[in-house]
């Protein structure tokens, strides 16, 4: 007797083998991509305000894309993998062009992180623009995967057309949430206030991006996990990655109060991109 075929073609795809090291590689890279915006445009925009912070950005941009391809490496079980995909540029390969975009924002934020580590006056122009320029291919990193994960063929990804821009923005509030806990640590007054005002904007915009993301996928969730969607949704990315860190911001500038919204904000991040990565992996 033949085995029946499946109304629903969604459940004949194998959920991918990723765990831990995905998790970790998506979270990481939109910690260095969300650091590296929010301290480029801060720079541009508010100059020697941001100074104290600037060479703390970069360097945490940097550790944390070299974090992440240890991380990207990993999970390909083989670094001649990696560096094979860096012989040819193949636009019509997703993962080769993420790799290159990968590396070539790695290469930027090098260059930021040593021109202001080195502080050379002459440099100071050089930095300025090298960082302006590597807004592009950070923006990149912050929206690839997202998009990536919405035009794969696995169920709850494949719905969420929005992912990538929930992600982009969820990647700015990172940024912000970690620049902040940044300038508190060393003593910087000047940079905490339109740090809240971007964490808060942020937070806002997050709404409606996170709004156009569950709209599609909120079905497929509620399929797979029941009662426990509600800790993905309301826990993970409402409470702990958005609402609650926004809110403190607004209505505080308690620096206690800021630390608290900061490390909710990137629990919240980290959280829900792990549920996010596991999402195929749940029985229906």
């Amino acid at each position: 007797m033949p085995t029946p075929v499946p109304n629903d073609a969604r459940e004949l795809t194998k959920p991918p083998p990723w765990h831990g090291w995905v998790t970790a590689d998506l979270f990481l890279s939109e910690l260095s991509s969300g650091t590296f915006v929010v301290v480029a445009v801060g720079q541009l925009s508010l100059g020697a305000s941001l100074e104290r912070v600037t060479q703390v950005g970069f360097v945490l941009a940097l550790g944390a894309i070299i974090l992440d391809l240890i991380c990207l490496v990993a999970d390909l079980g083989d670094p001649a993998r990696f560096f094979h995909m860096l012989r040819r540029l193949k636009l019509r390969s997703p993962m080769s062009v993420g790799v290159w975009g990968i590396s070539i924002y790695a290469m930027f934020a090098f260059a930021c992180a040593a021109m202001a580590t080195a502080r050379i006056g002459a440099l100071a122009k050089t930095q300025l623009v090298v960082a302006a320029v590597g807004i592009v291919p950070a923006l990149f990193v912050g929206l690839y995967k997202g998009v990536l994960f919405s035009t794969s063929a696995q169920p709850v990804w494949r719905d969420a057309r929005w992912l990538g821009t929930e992600l982009s923005v969820s990647a700015g509030i990172i940024g912000a949430a970690t620049m902040l806990m940044a300038a508190m640590l060393v003593g910087a007054n000047q940079p905490i206030t339109p740090l809240r005002t971007v964490l808060v904007t942020l937070s806002a915009v997050e709404i409606a991006a996170l709004a156009l993301f569950l709209y599609a996928a909120a079905p497929e969730i509620a399929r797979r996990l029941g009662r426990r969607r509600y800790l993905f949704v309301y826990g993970t990315i409402g409470l702990g990655g958005l609402i609650a860190p926004g809110v403190i911001a607004a209505v505080t500038a308690e620096p206690i109060a800021l630390l608290c919204a900061s490390m909710l904000a990137l629990g919240g991040a980290l959280a829900s991109r792990h549920y996010l990565i596991i999402l195929p992996h749940h029985d229906v």
